[in-house]
Protein backbone atom coordinates (compact mmCIF):
# COMPACT_ATOMS: atom_id res chain seq x y z
CA UNK A 1 0.00 0.00 0.00
CA UNK A 2 1.47 2.98 -1.11
CA UNK A 3 0.76 6.76 0.07
CA UNK A 4 1.25 9.90 -0.58
CA UNK A 5 2.53 12.40 2.31
CA UNK A 6 3.03 15.91 1.84
CA UNK A 7 4.63 17.38 4.82
CA UNK A 8 6.07 20.86 5.21
CA UNK A 9 8.10 22.38 8.02
CA UNK A 10 9.28 26.46 7.80
CA UNK A 11 10.04 26.69 3.69
CA UNK A 12 11.06 23.25 2.87
CA UNK A 13 8.67 20.70 1.49
CA UNK A 14 9.27 17.02 1.37
CA UNK A 15 7.32 14.43 -0.50
CA UNK A 16 6.78 10.71 -0.31
CA UNK A 17 5.24 9.55 -2.50
CA UNK A 18 7.21 6.23 -3.41
CA UNK A 19 7.00 5.21 -0.07
CA UNK A 20 4.70 3.29 2.00
CA UNK A 21 2.61 4.17 4.77
CA UNK A 22 4.90 2.68 7.40
CA UNK A 23 8.17 3.95 5.92
CA UNK A 24 6.79 7.27 5.56
CA UNK A 25 6.06 7.50 9.49
CA UNK A 26 9.22 5.76 10.04
CA UNK A 27 11.02 8.74 8.11
CA UNK A 28 8.84 11.54 9.97
CA UNK A 29 10.04 10.02 13.03
CA UNK A 30 13.79 10.30 12.66
CA UNK A 31 13.32 14.21 10.99
CA UNK A 32 11.65 15.20 14.98
CA UNK A 33 13.31 12.64 17.00
CA UNK A 34 15.50 14.12 19.51
CA UNK A 35 18.85 13.63 19.68
CA UNK A 36 19.40 14.93 23.36
CA UNK A 37 17.02 14.63 26.03
CA UNK A 38 14.44 17.00 26.88
CA UNK A 39 16.39 20.29 29.16
CA UNK A 40 14.27 20.99 32.47
CA UNK A 41 12.55 24.21 31.94
CA UNK A 42 13.74 27.61 33.57
CA UNK A 43 10.75 29.28 32.65
CA UNK A 44 8.96 30.34 36.15
CA UNK A 45 5.83 29.97 37.30
CA UNK A 46 3.07 32.37 36.08
CA UNK A 47 1.47 34.50 39.21
CA UNK A 48 -2.02 32.49 38.94
CA UNK A 49 0.03 29.10 39.11
CA UNK A 50 1.96 30.50 42.61
CA UNK A 51 -1.43 32.14 44.09
CA UNK A 52 -2.88 28.80 43.34
CA UNK A 53 -1.05 26.43 44.86
CA UNK A 54 -0.87 28.77 47.90
CA UNK A 55 -4.71 28.79 48.15
CA UNK A 56 -4.63 24.88 48.12
CA UNK A 57 -1.91 24.71 50.90
CA UNK A 58 -4.36 26.85 52.90
CA UNK A 59 -2.98 30.46 52.42
CA UNK A 60 -3.36 33.73 50.78
CA UNK A 61 -0.55 36.07 49.96
CA UNK A 62 -1.98 38.92 52.39
CA UNK A 63 -2.66 36.17 54.81
CA UNK A 64 0.90 35.14 55.26
CA UNK A 65 1.96 38.48 54.95
CA UNK A 66 0.33 39.31 58.08
CA UNK A 67 0.91 35.73 59.31
CA UNK A 68 4.93 36.46 59.43
CA UNK A 69 4.36 40.07 60.84
CA UNK A 70 4.71 42.54 57.93
CA UNK A 71 2.41 45.37 58.94
CA UNK A 72 0.91 45.66 55.18
CA UNK A 73 -0.53 42.75 53.76
CA UNK A 74 0.78 43.62 50.49
CA UNK A 75 4.17 42.82 51.37
CA UNK A 76 4.69 39.69 49.70
CA UNK A 77 3.34 40.39 46.12
CA UNK A 78 6.96 41.97 45.91
CA UNK A 79 8.32 38.40 45.61
CA UNK A 80 6.36 37.99 42.57
CA UNK A 81 7.00 40.99 40.85
CA UNK A 82 11.29 40.82 41.55
CA UNK A 83 13.38 38.57 43.48
CA UNK A 84 13.65 38.93 47.01
CA UNK A 85 15.11 35.76 48.46
CA UNK A 86 12.96 36.56 51.72
CA UNK A 87 9.79 36.57 50.81
CA UNK A 88 10.38 33.61 48.11
CA UNK A 89 11.40 31.21 51.10
CA UNK A 90 8.25 32.47 53.24
CA UNK A 91 5.79 31.60 49.81
CA UNK A 92 7.63 28.59 48.83
CA UNK A 93 7.36 27.40 52.73
CA UNK A 94 3.59 27.79 52.81
CA UNK A 95 3.42 25.82 49.50
CA UNK A 96 6.06 22.97 50.64
CA UNK A 97 8.66 23.38 47.99
CA UNK A 98 11.46 24.97 47.36
CA UNK A 99 12.01 28.68 45.82
CA UNK A 100 14.09 27.41 42.75
CA UNK A 101 11.51 25.40 41.57
CA UNK A 102 9.06 27.80 41.24
CA UNK A 103 11.99 30.69 40.01
CA UNK A 104 14.39 28.86 38.38
CA UNK A 105 15.51 31.76 36.65
CA UNK A 106 16.10 33.33 39.82
CA UNK A 107 18.58 30.53 40.82
CA UNK A 108 19.58 29.18 38.34
CA UNK A 109 23.14 27.71 38.71
CA UNK A 110 22.70 28.11 43.11
CA UNK A 111 22.45 24.77 45.65
CA UNK A 112 18.66 26.29 47.49
CA UNK A 113 18.98 22.80 49.48
CA UNK A 114 21.73 23.90 52.10
CA UNK A 115 19.98 26.76 52.89
CA UNK A 116 16.54 25.16 53.01
CA UNK A 117 17.68 22.63 55.74
CA UNK A 118 18.71 25.53 58.14
CA UNK A 119 22.58 24.51 57.83
CA UNK A 120 25.29 27.01 57.02
CA UNK A 121 28.31 26.70 54.93
CA UNK A 122 31.26 27.21 57.65
CA UNK A 123 35.21 26.98 57.30
CA UNK A 124 35.08 22.91 57.80
CA UNK A 125 32.71 22.27 55.40
CA UNK A 126 34.55 24.50 52.79
CA UNK A 127 37.90 22.63 53.59
CA UNK A 128 35.80 19.26 53.04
Amino acid sequence: MTATFLLTSDKNVAHYSHMTEHETHKEIYHMTKRSSPKKASLKDWHRADIVAELRKSGWSLRRLATHHGYASPTTLTTAMARPWPKGERLIADAIGIDPAEIWPSRYQGKDTTQARKGHRETPSMKAA
